[in-house]
């Protein structure tokens, strides 16, 4: 009768384990999959000494070496300025005559939405050819575009998020460089 009971407990114990691992796996299935922001590495870390950028229109802010310019751009993006906060994009470059390294751009978009974000690169790549992976920047939902071609005029990484007020940004980042992956690490969305 003893063996009977263990016989039991023991089958008891593995359908239990079995329903429990069900559970947790289908729970799991049904829940987003949203990438997480790379956390910095060390040597991404945010030197003291670095500045930080605040722009009052699109609310955001950024820190960036103190050597690096900040541009803003008009919001048709022709003409750089002086920084004032309540105007356009921003970009930073190591130098007034050089290419920036980072930017933010206001996209215009109403909406967060994948289809549109990649309908904008039609001229530059073929939209098979990317692939939208759904991020947190600051704690906001985002995109990443990957481009499965290799093209080498694709020469930064493209970001999509909205702001706390809903405004879709385009974060910019020079690929490969460390000093712009240490600015987008730390961006912030402000009120």
């Amino acid at each position: 009768m003893e063996r009977r009971n263990v016989i039991i407990f023991v089958l008891s114990f593995i359908i239990l384990a079995i329903t429990g691992i069900i559970y947790i796996s289908m729970k799991g299935a049904n829940a987003p999959f949203v990438v997480p922001q790379p956390q910095p590495t060390p040597s991404e870390q945010i030197p003291k000494d670095w500045k930080t950028y605040t722009n009052t229109k699109y609310h955001y802010s950024f820190r960036y070496p103190k050597e690096y310019y900040v541009y803003q751009l008009a919001d048709d993006g022709t003409s750089r300025e002086n920084i004032v906060p309540e105007s356009g994009a921003a970009e930073v470059s190591k130098d007034k005559n050089t290419g920036p390294i980072f930017s933010v751009w206001d996209t215009n978009y109403k909406d967060l939405d994948s289809d549109s974000i990649k309908r904008q690169f039609i001229g530059i790549s073929n939209l098979d050819n990317i692939k939208t992976i759904e991020i947190s920047i600051d704690r906001q939902p985002g995109y990443k575009l990957e481009f499965n071609n290799t093209d080498p005029l694709m020469v930064s990484n493209f970001y999509y998020s909205k702001n706390l007020y809903g405004k879709v940004l385009e974060i910019t980042v020079s690929k490969d460089h460390l000093i712009a992956n240490q600015i987008f690490s730390s961006i912030k969305f402000i009120q």
